[in-house]
């Protein structure tokens, strides 16, 4: 199990860009690669916009499906 730590890896409560999601979902892509599933902590996350979640959630739930991401 991977577990991304939104709040230490960006030191930030605000997660808009979509460049890093990008970054998240690569790590998330490694992750998955390696057999591994992987959990995203938002804890102290107060805000995430459209265009990050697109790009960790949106993604996957079109080229995968939703039980994916629900898994």
């Amino acid at each position: 199990m991977v577990i991304i730590l939104l709040f230490k890896r960006f030191r930030s409560d605000f997660l808009g860009a979509r460049w890093d999601g990008e970054v998240v979902r690569e790590m998330m892509d490694e992750a998955f690669a390696n057999k591994h599933k992987v959990t995203l902590d938002f804890k102290k996350i107060k805000f995430v916009s459209h265009s990050f979640a697109d790009e960790i959630v949106g993604i996957y739930a079109r080229a995968f499906g939703t039980d994916f991401i629900k898994q």
